[in-house]
């Protein structure tokens, strides 16, 4: 994350605990054009596309179970 644009190693990880705070953190990020929800359902497909399902679960596992609800549901 050092090399990301506009990221510092500082005050992570964030704590959030709702659904608001978290897409509220994502827009701030984004450009304004930019639906919160559909960028973060995109990424969100394109990780469980490339990743097991076997690490994408320890992920949502360790997610307040609010934000677990965000991931889409796996394509068969």
């Amino acid at each position: 994350g050092v090399y990301y644009h506009d990221w510092t190693p500082r005050g992570k990880p964030v704590k959030m605990r709702s659904k608001q705070e978290f897409y509220a953190a994502v827009e701030e990020k984004l450009m304004t054009q930019y639906s919160p929800v559909e960028a973060t359902e995109a990424v969100l497909k394109v990780i469980q596309r490339r990743m097991p399902q076997g690490q994408i679960d320890s992920v949502k596992s360790i997610l307040p179970e609010e934000l677990r609800d965000i991931w889409p549901a796996q394509d068969d």
